[in-house]
């Protein structure tokens, strides 16, 4: 499993893996209880489940949940690389 903290561009981040606005809001407020909380990108091995997570909650927004189409796994990942590449992303 990897796992990534993403530690800026975080409404950027949620916006292209699709969240929608509530869950965005329930993010940031998450930040805005704590600002020493993190935000975590953990990915499976195999990258068929995806998943995000405020570091102070027990609550996932899975992003792909056991995806099985390549096609949609290859897209997501493109996706997350370009975030990792401009330094969005940190590897943990």
């Amino acid at each position: 499993m990897k796992t990534y903290e993403i530690n800026n561009s975080i409404i950027e981040f949620l916006t292209a893996m699709n969240f929608d606005s509530e869950d965005i809001n329930e993010v940031a407020e998450c930040e805005e209880r704590d600002p020493h909380h993190t935000l975590l990108l953990t990915i499976s091995e195999d990258n068929s489940t995806i998943a995000v997570t405020p570091s102070d909650a027990d609550v996932y927004f899975y992003i792909l949940n056991n995806e099985s189409d390549e096609d949609i796994i290859s897209s997501t990942m493109n996706d997350i690389q370009k975030f990792i590449d401009n330094n969005s992303l940190v590897v943990l």
